[in-house]
């Protein structure tokens, strides 16, 4: 049953064949890619560590590394067979790329790397908080990226669930470590 609502799903999104919308998830979808997302992070650890905020700078680079520990580890635990190749083909750029390549697709990175940026930055940037326009900015970014995942054929709907739900975890993770501050 739900393999067959996963399908249904997939097939939804692939009915839509607006060139306008196949190019529009390129940059968020791209934006996930570890080559991308990694120096994201390193900029932003390295933006707290210059302002003297040593324990975000560490956390921000330790919830990424123990969400992408946990990603790899579910996908080997949990073997979830990517989408059919007929869904595959659509992503219009091809590129060479440093990746983290696995046969399962459940959780999708990228999702998970998006989601966990812009988490992070909403709790703990004041002057997004105060911004409305960033706010919805930062949400946006993870939604458009797990539907480009899923448009583009490289996830299930359920995989970019999964990685928005392990960078949430891994998110309030880092927060109640920083609020303990035990570090």
């Amino acid at each position: 049953m739900g393999h067959d609502l996963d399908l249904q799903i997939m097939r939804a999104f692939h009915s839509v064949n607006s060139p306008f919308l196949i190019n529009m998830f390129i940059p968020f979808v791209m934006w996930g890619s570890p080559q991308i997302a990694i120096p994201s992070f390193l900029i932003f650890s390295f933006w707290f560590y210059r302002k003297g905020d040593f324990q975000r700078a560490y956390l921000c680079l330790a919830a990424l590394s123990a969400a992408t520990a946990l990603e790899l580890i579910l996908k080997k635990a949990l073997f979830i067979l990517p989408p059919p190749q007929e869904f595959l083909n659509r992503f219009p750029v091809k590129w060479s790329s440093i990746s983290i390549k696995t046969q399962s697709s459940f959780p999708s990175g990228h999702t998970l790397r998006t989601t966990l940026f812009s988490a992070l930055l909403l709790c703990w940037s004041d002057r997004v908080r105060r911004n409305p326009l960033f706010q919805i900015a930062l949400v946006a970014i993870p939604v458009t990226t797990g539907f480009g995942m899923v448009h583009y054929g490289f996830h299930w709907l359920g995989d970019v669930i999964g990685g928005a739900w392990l960078a949430l975890l891994s998110c309030a993770v880092s927060c109640r470590l920083l609020a303990s501050k035990k570090l």
